[in-house]
């Protein structure tokens, strides 16, 4: 087991891997990880190391991305390509590296491929899982709310406000050092194992988002009839919807017997 962590996030054109492009990587390497409930700073035992760059696409930044991480066509016209950047973030990186990111499936999809020709495979922890798994009555599981709801900025509110005005959310970098602070939390309830194994398995979702009848309900709270329509074939639901929904059928079932 590699005794490195890469708390990563990144920005991007849009959220098809298959069209879209990566326009910013950001990464905090934690070294050593010893979790405590506070925001750790290098010493002896555990460092972090930044890793930030701006990428250069192959295609313009679409104005609807651009109002979410006010990245744009002129801020990224001397950045390096992909290939470029992840030869610096890669370099003596090991061949199995453990990444981590909040909605891990997100970077996964664009990086991977990528990483591959680094001869770089990652293994993934998805802090938005082990959030679903740990906290799962959290009113959002979101990477900011999570943030407030942990008490992160309440531990220490002088050291976040000044991080908060020197550094935009929604950009790669300080997205991945509030990753890192809730990855620190949790890792004092799981072991790295068990991080890894949650997060390579579906996530029991609390709360139905689709539909105007059902969107913010609890999944415990679904009849028969709906976690069926649910799974039927036809469908297109992601891995953790139909999870949910055979989970909470297959209890239904369970207790009608």
């Amino acid at each position: 087991m590699t005794n490195e962590i890469y708390v990563t996030d990144i920005e991007t054109t849009g959220t098809d891997p298959k069209t879209d492009e990566i326009i910013e990587i950001g990464s905090q390497k934690w070294i050593n990880p010893q979790p405590s409930f506070g925001v750790e700073g290098p010493d002896e035992q555990t460092s972090w190391v930044k890793f930030s760059a701006l990428v250069r696409p192959n295609q313009s930044v679409p104005a609807e991305t651009s109002a979410i991480h006010h990245l744009t066509d002129w801020h990224l016209s001397e950045a390096l390509d992909l290939s470029d950047v992840l030869t610096d973030f890669t370099y003596k990186m090991h061949p199995r590296p453990i990444f981590a990111a909040h909605n891990s499936t997100f970077e996964a999809s664009f990086l991977e491929a990528s990483l591959a020709e680094k001869g770089v495979k990652p293994r993934w922890i998805c802090t938005y899982k082990l959030a679903l798994h740990l906290f799962p009555d959290a009113p959002s599981h979101s990477n900011s709310s999570l943030f407030y709801f942990l008490g992160v900025f309440k531990n220490l509110p002088e050291f976040w406000e000044s991080f908060l005005q020197k550094n935009r959310l929604h950009r790669a970098w300080p997205d991945a050092y509030i990753t890192t602070q809730l990855l620190n939390i949790f890792l004092n309830y799981v072991s790295i194992p068990e991080a890894l194994r949650i997060s390579s398995a579906p996530a029991l979702l609390p709360k139905v988002n689709f539909t105007k009848d059902h969107r913010g309900k609890k999944w415990a709270q679904m009849d028969e009839s709906f976690l069926t329509w649910v799974l039927h074939p036809d469908r297109d639901f992601d891995a953790d919807v139909i999870h949910t929904a055979q989970y909470w059928l297959d209890k239904a079932k369970q207790e009608d017997e």
